[in-house]
């Protein structure tokens, strides 16, 4: 079974059991509804006649509008699995009561069954998808949507079919009771606990609910401003202002063609057991090849179909043209618009996807309905059933114009979407650098004063020293950095071509040098674009990778060919997510766990690469890749279709939609040439080779754990000969486990260990714990020595591991005690001022001083830490005082 589902519907294990269950639901709710639906069509068109439909629709589209506004009120306090379970109460209750009254022979019942039929389908269709919005993101509802919408069209089939031989047991009234006694049944199966994907979009109803009251002027706003809520609109609108058209001419041809109720229901049943048949085929047989069209090629399906069906109805006015008119539609809106729809609503901005879904498809397209039967009412006395065609052939038209604007704007829509929330980079560069009139139209809007003197003083004209070249060219090799870094600015000025070479090689030196080589390298323009592509194939430092990338960004180089980086960042990123399912297979342990863990970074940060190479070209970039940490990922995977050249999309797509890891894999083995073998072994031989010092540090360590292999000796050798200390210690280490010898672990992966339990590092990953534990001095006090005075200003930061310290005020009071686990002077290190207390070790104690100087150089190599103890700071604050914060919090 999860085979079948992996393989042929693209059901994937993490989401099977949703699936199934949403699955089952729409497959029961849909079978019983076929049965009452065939029931009131049949037993109401022979009692009451085509003629009397156009006013059941003003009146359903009129008690539809009145129910969604009710049924927004009762949103604020029920989730939508609620709502769903009393509905489906009510409406059994009053089809038990609408057969007792149908048996007594009230003829008004009939009117009264199809206005809950129409209620019915509205509500169903509003509410059963909204749960579904909920447990299921865009990406997902593109593989699944159409899956659930044959779930829906097999219960319907289903239904419609056995409508026949139920009539001829039961009796036909008997269908109310059958479709009551199910109705009853789905609202005890909505009373019961909701499983963890239900009850997860219950909790994002109730999340939601406090904006999902709007006003008209927001509405008038969202449809000049969003192109996909627009279009949702429009299909909202215009197919059911030509429904009720297709409705009333496929009812006049169908009762004129049939002579008794019986006679009619039997062609019912069939025609809609078909029709729904022929949708479940297409959808399961040919549904996998719906993932690979695109949403524009879908979104022109239904409304060139309608063009060319009330093309026919205008010319043949007959069961044949009704018959194919009322089949295609159908047909189409179920495989394709629905679909398409569905997935639509997932990709609206956040700001409106509150209150836009029972909006659109509750109050707006019930009110086009009653909107489309009222204009029918009007027109049918005036002009003939087939006549009505070209009305609707004009709609049609219509609908086409707005699906080509759709077209045209979709990817402006879904970068709303990416972009809400973001910081606007490109106008943030601009209005710094006195360009406002390029402001970019998307993300805050923020005047000159706003932005930091920083980012000013750095954007600003740059007072460059004047050099000679020849001069500048010497200076360059200065052991001062200040002096390289002037001389690296004044090639801004000369652009001598010979620089170029030693510049990019600046590109891994200190801050203020590397700083300079940039801002250098960007005013050489265009013209070194493809000296910069080459060295970024050639360097392995993703530091200088990073600022040759700014470089070429700042430098407007968007004609440079960054593929063949991408490509290669790409391919490094699946090979560490293969590496990584490989080590699952090495047995539980520290070592294993961290080389996994730094195998995930390593994903992390190749992607990072790639996206900011793509940034050179495409200015977007920047803002899908933080999209993809701000839960937009479908967003992002769909954007990214839309706009990437194919083979490329191909390759990156995966690597940031919601797959399992091993589709993933399998997605990535198809478009590029990756490792097929995962064995541990091989792996391990990979990363011990690594250009990582962080990834050959803990192969080496893992090795000499768990694969104490005399093959992996000649790797070791290698390891003895690298330029980091930390790499040669680790492959000893590995070579001695290898030969029998006694070893210990490597320190550093011990102090990463430790350091990661103390709450400032906690959350960091391994080349920052790695950078701390650089710069970390191991120091013994015996007890009774005084750590740190009063008056005197903190040496670091200090971690205790073992003894206890205790601080005494200048009183002589006992303060404070610092045990194993405990720290100090971590605000000192941002203050630089005396202390208050005195430290004395009250046993003998061992600390990791961290000096405050070195910890804050380290910082700007690693902006994480900063971000870390920010975090670690804002949590201080907020245990501090709590409802002190609050009420600062409120005032500001």
């Amino acid at each position: 079974m999860r085979r079948f589902l992996e393989k042929r519907l693209g059901v994937y294990p993490t989401e099977s059991a949703s699936f199934l269950k949403a699955a089952g639901l729409f497959l029961s709710v849909f079978f019983f509804f076929a049965i009452f639906r065939n029931y009131v069509d049949a037993s109401f068109l022979k009692r009451y006649g085509p003629d009397s439909l156009p006013l059941m629709l003003c009146a359903s589209g009129a008690l539809a509008i009145g129910l969604f506004s009710f049924c927004r009120r009762l949103s604020l306090r029920f989730s939508d699995r609620t709502l769903l379970g009393i509905f489906f109460l009510l409406a059994g209750l009053l089809q038990v009561l609408f057969y007792v009254l149908a048996q007594r022979g009230l003829e008004l019942v009939y009117p009264l069954l199809y206005q809950l039929l129409s209620l019915m389908d509205a509500f169903l269709l509003v509410y059963l998808w909204n749960l579904m919005q909920y447990i299921f993101d865009a990406r997902q509802g593109k593989r699944l949507f159409r899956l659930l919408m044959a779930a829906q069209v097999l219960g319907s089939t289903l239904g419609s079919l056995v409508c026949s031989p139920l009539t001829d047991m039961l009796g036909i009234d008997a269908l109310l009771l059958v479709a009551a006694a199910a109705n009853g049944a789905l609202a005890l199966v909505m009373a019961l606990p909701g499983h963890g994907a239900a009850s997860r979009g219950a909790l994002s109803n109730r999340a939601e609910k406090g904006d999902a009251r709007f006003a008209l002027v927001e509405v008038a706003a969202a449809l000049g401003r969003y192109p996909i809520f627009r279009f949702l609109c429009v299909c909202a609108i215009l197919p059911n202002l030509i429904l009720p058209i297709l409705t009333y001419q496929f009812g006049t041809v169908t009762a004129a063609a049939f002579a008794d109720e019986q006679a009619l229901l039997g062609f019912l049943g069939w025609f809609r057991a078909g029709l729904t048949g022929c949708v479940f085929l297409c959808i399961t047989v040919f549904g996998r090849g719906y993932d690979a069209v695109s949403i524009r090629a879908i979104a022109l399906a239904a409304p060139l179909n309608y063009a060319v069906a009330f093309g026919a109805m205008a010319a043949f006015f007959s069961l044949p043209a009704a018959a194919y008119a009322q089949f295609s539609s159908i047909f189409l809106q179920r495989s394709a618009l629905g679909p398409l729809t569905k997935q639509l609503f997932s990709l609206l901005p956040r700001d409106i996807a509150a209150w836009s879904q029972v909006f659109i498809r509750g109050s707006l397209t019930q009110s086009a309905s009653m909107f489309g039967a009222l204009l029918l009412l009007a027109l049918k006395q005036e002009i003939s059933p087939r006549g009505l065609s070209y009305l609707a052939l004009a709609l049609a038209l219509a609908w086409i114009n707005e699906t080509f604007r759709f077209r045209r704007r979709y990817h402006a829509g879904l970068r709303q979407v990416i972009a809400q929330d973001s910081l606007d980079f490109d106008r943030f560069v601009n209005v710094a650098s006195g360009q406002t009139e390029t402001a970019s139209p998307h993300g805050p809007s923020m005047e000159p004063q706003d932005y930091p003197e920083e980012m000013l003083a750095r954007l600003a004209e740059l007072d460059l020293p004047e050099l000679d070249p020849d001069t500048a060219q010497g200076l360059l090799e200065s052991p001062d950095a200040a002096t390289r870094a002037e001389a690296a600015a004044s090639f801004a000025l000369s652009r001598d071509m010979l620089a170029v070479g030693r510049l990019t090689e600046l590109l891994d030196d200190v801050e203020a040098v590397r700083r300079a080589a940039v801002d250098t390298l960007a005013r050489y323009g265009p013209d070194i674009s493809p000296i910069l592509e080459q060295a970024l194939l050639a360097t392995a430092s993703q530091r200088a990778q990073e600022g040759l990338l700014e470089a070429m960004r700042l430098g407007h180089m968007g004609q440079a060919d960054m593929t063949p980086f991408v490509c290669r960042r790409l391919q490094e990123a699946y090979e560490a997510i293969i590496a990584a399912r490989a080590l699952e297979a090495i047995p539980q342990a520290m070592t294993a766990e961290l080389l996994r863990m730094a195998l995930r970074e390593k994903r992390r940060e190749q992607l990072y690469l790639a996206f900011m190479a793509l940034w050179v070209v495409q200015p977007d970039m920047r803002l899908v890749f933080a999209s993809l940490g701000a839960g937009k990922s479908d967003a992002a995977a769909e954007y990214l279709e839309n706009v990437l050249d194919p083979v490329l999309a191909d390759r990156l797509v995966p690597l940031v939609d919601t797959l399992p890891e091993e589709e993933v894999i399998q997605r990535g083995r198809r478009a590029l040439p990756l490792m097929r073998g995962q064995s541990p072994e091989r792996v391990l031989h990979a990363l011990s080779a690594s250009d990582d010092p962080c990834l050959r540090l803990l192969a080496f360590c893992v090795i000499g754990e768990h694969a104490a292999n005399p093959a992996f000796l000649s790797t070791t050798s290698a390891g003895l000969a690298c330029a980091d200390a930390d790499v040669r210690q680790a492959a000893l280490y590995a070579r001695q486990r290898i030969t029998a010898k006694e070893a210990s672990m490597p320190p550093v992966i011990m102090l990463m260990q430790t350091l990661g339990r103390y709450p400032i590092f906690s959350g960091l990953g391994l080349k920052e714990l790695r950078a701390v534990a650089s710069i970390s001095e191991h120091t013994v006090f015996s007890a009774g020595t005084v750590i740190a005075k009063a008056g005197e200003t903190f040496a670091g930061i200090h971690l205790v591991t073992s003894g206890v310290i205790v601080a005494h005020d200048a009183a002589g009071q006992k303060r404070t005690e610092i045990a194993s686990g405990g720290m100090f002077g971590v605000l000192d290190v941002f203050l630089d001022l005396p202390g208050s207390l005195d430290y004395l070790a009250q046993s003998d104690v061992e600390v990791y001083v961290i000096n405050a100087a070195v910890f804050l150089e380290i910082m700007k190599l690693h902006p994480l830490i900063g971000v870390n103890l920010c975090r670690y700071f804002s949590e201080r604050l907020y245990a501090l005082d709590t409802e002190s914060l609050d009420r600062a919090h409120n005032q500001l």
